[in-house]
């Protein structure tokens, strides 16, 4: 959720009119990214469900997690594109010759690419692990566990 959240502030670069061309695609791809990763995120957080002791609860919490890794698969492919284009900008960067500007410029490509790799890092395990989750809760079957027996038990109190 965390790296979903720092790739929404992307959409904040389309505030800078040089950002007004074709670059602007992937901070909306970015932004789109974060969007899909805090989704992804949410869903699991605040509506994972009460369990899954019925099979209609079963259901909504495997729709719920498939619907997460979605979003996650999503949000990598975003977050993907955002780190090739961090790479390009890179490559141009090192192709402009006897401008000092352009070695110094270079640390934000590089910043961008680390932390566009820790969101993909991030959206692949949450999509993984919410597919993974999806399919162990398709295969329990809440009708097949016992259930324990009400046992009374008596407390004596002492007597004054």
């Amino acid at each position: 959720m965390v790296f979903g959240i720092l790739s929404l502030f992307s959409f904040f670069n389309l505030l800078n009119p040089w950002y007004w061309n074709a670059w602007a695609i992937v901070f909306i791809l970015d932004g789109i990214g974060g969007i899909l990763g805090v989704i992804a995120s949410s869903v699991l957080i605040c509506c994972g469900g009460e369990g899954i002791k019925t099979q209609q609860a079963k259901a909504s919490a495997a729709s719920k997690h498939k619907c997460a890794m979605g979003c996650g698969i999503g949000a990598a492919v975003c977050f993907g594109s955002y780190v090739i284009a961090m790479v390009v900008a890179m490559v141009q960067l090192s192709q402009c010759e006897g401008h000092e500007i352009c070695d110094q410029l270079m640390v934000w490509p590089v910043i961008g690419m680390i932390l566009g790799l820790l969101c993909v890092a991030s959206a692949v395990v949450a999509a993984v692990f919410a597919g993974r989750a999806a399919s162990a809760i398709e295969t329990f079957n809440p009708d097949a566990v016992p259930q324990a027996p009400v046992v009374a038990v008596a407390v004596a109190s002492p007597v004054p």
